[in-house]
């Protein structure tokens, strides 16, 4: 092949890539719109603070927390957490 005939080629195909992840992600938002929100009853107050909290992972990571505390350990810390918030919850009647 040579060089016109070889970037037309690439061209074609990454317009056919383009089309065909544009018509997956169509067809993804269309199924998502028709399906119930998992988070649809979830708190909004504790999953901000999850939210935040895997955000703040990344800088920490960044800084080098990874060697201190390994990332496992604190979700495993979380996970205790929101298994204890969520039985006073509970217990509260919420």
């Amino acid at each position: 092949m040579n060089r016109p005939t070889q970037r037309t080629a690439l061209r074609v195909a990454a317009g056919l890539f383009s089309l065909l992840a544009l018509v997956g992600g169509f067809l993804v938002a269309r199924r998502l719109t028709n399906s119930t929100w998992p988070l649809q009853r979830a708190r909004l107050d504790v999953v901000a603070i999850a939210g935040v909290a895997y955000l703040a992972s990344f800088g920490f990571r960044a800084l080098g927390w990874q060697r201190l505390v390994p990332i496992a350990l604190l979700g495993f810390m979380a996970a205790q957490w929101a298994r204890e918030h969520h039985g006073h919850s509970e217990e509260r009647g919420s």
